[in-house]
Parts: C-alpha cells; structure tokens; sequence
C-alpha cells in the first residue's frame, strides 16, 4: 500500500592580476554622508543567482544633474552605496570584499567602508562616461559577489545612488547619498519591483518557506491497529525557509486528503473499489514537538532559526478485518500558517 504527498511552495574571489585590482583598494578612512535628492529613484531591480556561489544584483538609478547635490564642491564621481547585514539586520562590513560594481559597463576602481556601508566609485584620466556623468542620466548598474555575504538569517541587500564630491583645494572628499533611501533587495523575491527602504533600519525580509516530502510507502498493512514510523532523514517532512522571518514564531501544520476525511482521520482508498478506505493519521514530532493530523485545533508548533525544520512522520492506520486486499493510497495537501 502506498501513500503519496503533494508539496507545495509558499510566499509570507578572484583578484584581477592588472593595474585595475591594484587602483580597486580601500581607502584609509571614510567619512559621514550628507543627504541630498540626487535621484529621480529606481528601478528594474533584480537578483540573480549565478549557480556558481556569487550572485549578480541589476538596477537602473536615474540620477539628476549633480548641480546642487555636491555639498559645494565639483563631482569627483557617482557613487553607489551598499549595505549588507548581519542576522539582527544590522549593517556590517563583510570579513573579506570581493564585490564587484559595474556602471555602464565599467567596474569601480576604487572603494571606501568602515561604518556598515561601503561607497564605490570610479575616476580615471580617461574616460568614463557614466561614473564622471554630472548630467541627469539613467544608469545601468550591476553588482557581483559571493554569497555567503547574504546569510540565511537576514538574506537582503540595500544599494543607495550616491556622489562624490571634491572641494576646490581641499584633498579630502564629502560622500553625498540619496535621502529617499536605498533599493532593497530580498533573495527570492525581488524580480523587477525596486522597494525603497532606510538601509540602516532596513524591515525583516518577506517570510519565504518551502516544503519537501518523499513518497512514504507504508508496505504491508497490520489488522487491527498499526504504525509506521519513517525516521530516515530522506523520509522527513521538511521546511527550509528564511530564519529571520521565522525565528521565535509558532506555525500551525495542516493537510487535506484527496479522499477526504472521516471521524477526524484521512482515507486511504483502494484502487480499484472506490468503496474501500483505511482510516489514518499523521503524527509529526520534532523533538519535544507533536503534532496531529488532521490539526483540527489548530495546533502550533516553533520552528527554529537556522532556516531549515524538520519533521518525523507516524503513520497511524486501522485496517477492519472485512477490508478487501490490494492497492490503497492517498494524496495530502500539507499547508503552514504563522499563528495569530
């Protein structure tokens, strides 16, 4: 006899050897950023998984004439700011920074972070027609890194239009950012859209979980009463999902039957005879966690933090004594709601 299941999906470095990576260096020092509508804002925000351990961000900032948003002083270069965060959804600075900024085609030479962010930017003798652009103009933008900046527990990324500015006679610069804010971006879920958010108080990712399942194959079913425990980790129902959406929160587990249910137990029904069915439950536990299935009462259980829970399935079936033989099975329809 087998029973099968439906899973279902939810929504709520490399130094370059040339004169290029010696120039693309971190400056000694970095000072505070001045506010200013640089901007007319974002858009065509995606996020792209390479498959080989880096990812590539994609947006368009249509940046205004730099007149007026250089504190003063004459644009040295765009800018494009980044943040990424720790768990807590604080800005951090990565341990090491193999990052990649591209604008217009060409790749940032130069960068500065110390305080959570980082500023990239370009300046060469020759030219570079979109990071020297002081007219308005919209510019194309990308951004390479490895992914295992972005963890699990706070998988987002915040990118700010920025400019450079140089004083006349001064040798230091003044950083100016746009006062709306950044584009955020979510792993697995920004695809074209470009929210707007203050990177350093960026909201708590979009609650994103998966659900996986084998096909359980209960075998030779007992008279009477019987269970089948399926304690293998390939035999797990699990749930991998963004931690910090999830962490410190109760979930309630449910399934439907695609033969019904019948005294508060799902039906296994026989291939043939449409008129046969073994009644059954499902417990799962996850340590000192239990559920029962159907969950009629709603019942909730915690998932924990590091993104991925799983779950031990009991088969509880009753087989009368009259029950013909042959095939039986089922289809359940799992489903996970926060609890209110």
């Amino acid at each position: 006899m087998k029973l099968k299941k439906l899973s279902r999906d939810w929504l709520g470095k490399v130094l370059v050897a040339s004169l290029l990576s010696v120039l693309a260096s971190k400056a000694s020092a970095i000072y505070d950023l001045s506010l200013s509508p640089l901007s007319n804002g974002y858009e065509g925000c995606t996020w792209q998984d390479n498959g080989n351990g880096t990812s590539t961000l994609s947006l368009r900032i249509r940046y205004k004439s730099a007149c007026g948003h250089t504190a003063g002083g004459s644009l040295y270069s765009r800018g494009i700011i980044i943040y990424f965060y720790d768990k807590n959804g604080m800005p951090k600075q990565p341990d090491g920074y193999s990052t990649d900024v591209f604008m217009g085609g060409y790749r940032h030479s130069w960068y500065i972070g110390e305080r959570g962010y980082t500023i990239f930017y370009n300046y060469f003798i020759e030219d570079r027609p979109d990071w020297q652009n002081a007219g308005a103009f919209t510019a194309n933008v990308k951004i390479s890194f490895p992914n295992e900046y972005v963890r699990d527990e706070w998988p987002a990324i915040s990118v700010r239009a920025g400019n450079l500015a140089r004083l006349s006679g001064s040798p230091g610069f003044d950083y100016i950012a746009e006062i709306s804010g950044a584009a955020y971006f979510v792993r697995g879920a920004t695809n074209g859209s470009c929210s707007v958010v203050d990177p350093e108080r960026p909201p708590p990712p979009a609650l994103q979980m998966s659900m996986t399942a084998p096909d359980w194959n209960l075998g030779e079913l007992p008279e009477g009463d019987g269970e089948k425990v399926f304690v293998n980790g390939a035999d797990q129902l699990c749930f991998t999902y963004t931690g910090a959406a999830v962490n410190g929160q109760d979930f309630v587990i449910n399934a439907s039957s695609a033969n019904g249910e019948a005294g508060n137990r799902y039906r296994l029904r026989h291939a043939e005879d449409a008129s046969q069915f073994v009644p059954y439950n499902v417990e799962l536990a996850n340590g000192s966690s239990i559920v029962s299935l159907p969950n009629k009462t709603n019942m909730a259980v915690p998932f924990g933090g590091g993104g991925r829970t799983c779950f031990v399935p009991t088969f509880k079936t009753t087989v009368s004594p009259d029950l013909k033989e042959g095939d039986y099975s089922d289809v359940l329809l799992f489903e996970v709601i926060t609890k209110p």
